[in-house]
């Protein structure tokens, strides 16, 4: 008897600019996604403070009902380090929010400080790409303003200046297993990965 192929799942990815930090998270789960997984970008018109207007949750919940998908992995940056307890409880509370437009089935990575804080988190990696020789800076999750740390590392580099535009090909050389080695924590990526595990959506082990 031929075994019935399993269903993929559709998990789509928001973040704060489609083509920047949604891309490059994409990139990083697809390294250890389980077979019947598909991630999908989601949300690409709105960016930066548009999801916080009422425009944002109104094509969320349209796309949800278009697209179905399983789950929606919805990302934003703190911008600010966790012991900033007010700009935590704010975004929080915004994710509840967002979470009612597509019937509970989001997940929420917030990251401290920001997405290149991951980048940090597998430094030989970055200093490869950028042809660098930066020592480890320590727990990721208490550098501040990370993407100004990477732009002052790079600003004498041949590819230039790191930018935003540069995560999704950076996040292609990262090392998945380093990141999740070194962003530990209370709010950590490592959390956020163990939580796609739980879920059957990546395989860490």
């Amino acid at each position: 008897m031929r075994r019935q192929k399993q269903a993929k799942i559709k998990v789509g990815i928001i973040g704060e600019h489609p083509n920047n930090d949604a891309l490059a998270l994409l990139h990083l789960l697809r390294l250890v996604a389980s077979e019947h997984v598909e991630f999908v970008v989601m949300q690409k018109n709105n960016r930066g403070s548009q999801l916080d207007s009422m425009k944002f949750f109104r094509t969320l919940r349209a796309e949800f009902k278009a697209e179905n998908p399983q789950h929606i992995i919805i990302l934003r940056d703190l911008d600010g380090l966790l012991a900033e307890t007010g700009k935590v409880v704010r975004l929080d509370q915004w994710f509840e929010k967002a979470n009612k437009e597509i019937q509970n089935c989001g997940i929420f990575y917030l990251a401290i400080y920001e997405m290149e804080a991951l980048i940090l988190s597998d430094i030989d990696n970055f200093n490869q790409y950028f042809n660098l020789k930066t020592k480890p800076i320590g727990d990721p999750l208490f550098i501040e303003k990370p993407k100004e740390f990477l732009q002052k590392l790079t600003e004498k580099t041949k590819k230039g200046k790191y930018s935003e535009n540069d995560a999704p090909k950076i996040f292609q050389s990262l090392s998945f297993f380093n990141i999740y080695k070194y962003h530990k924590g209370k709010r950590s990526f490592q959390c956020f990965a163990d939580d796609l595990e739980i879920k059957g959506l990546i395989s860490v082990g």
